[in-house]
C-alpha cells in the first residue's frame, strides 16, 4: 500500500512539473534571469524590470532570480523577444541544447559557472 501512495506522489510531481513548463511559455509568456538571489532581492528586482505583466518571480535551484512575464508583441514591433530560463544542470550542450529544443522549441547552451561551481543548461527561446 505505502508503495502504491509513493509511486502515485512521484507521478503526481512528474505531471505538475510538466504543468508548469508547459504554463511557462504559452500565451506571450517570458523569462528572464537576473542576478543572484543572494546579491539581489529578486521580487523587487523583477517589479523594477520594465515587463510588460510580471506574473511571478523565483530563486531557481542555482540560486539565481528568474521573473516569469507576458510579452506583447503589438508594443515591441520589430523587436523579437528573447526569453531565457535555467533548465538545471547539465553535462554537455547537446544534452542541454536537446532539452531546450524539446521543452521551448530554443537553442541550450551548457555553461561552466565558477562561481556556482557547477555546469548548467540555460535556454533561449522566442516568447
Amino acid at each position: 500500500m505505502a508503495n502504491h501512495i509513493s509511486n502515485f506522489f512521484y507521478f503526481f510531481v512528474i505531471l505538475a512539473t510538466i504543468a508548469a513548463v508547459q504554463l511557462k511559455v504559452e500565451a506571450g509568456a517570458c523569462s528572464q534571469i537576473t542576478d543572484k538571489c543572494n546579491v539581489i532581492n529578486c521580487e523587487s528586482d523583477c517589479k523594477s524590470k520594465n515587463y510588460d505583466g510580471l506574473l511571478r518571480w523565483e530563486c531557481d535551484h542555482f540560486n539565481l532570480c528568474t521573473c516569469f512575464f507576458n510579452y506583447v508583441p503589438s508594443k515591441h514591433q520589430n523587436q523579437p523577444r528573447t526569453c531565457e530560463i535555467g533548465l538545471g544542470p547539465c553535462s554537455s550542450t547537446p544534452q542541454c541544447h536537446s532539452e531546450c529544443v524539446s521543452k521551448y522549441n530554443g537553442f541550450g547552451t551548457c555553461l561552466d559557472n565558477p562561481l556556482l561551481k557547477a555546469k548548467m543548461c540555460i535556454c533561449n527561446y522566442s516568447s
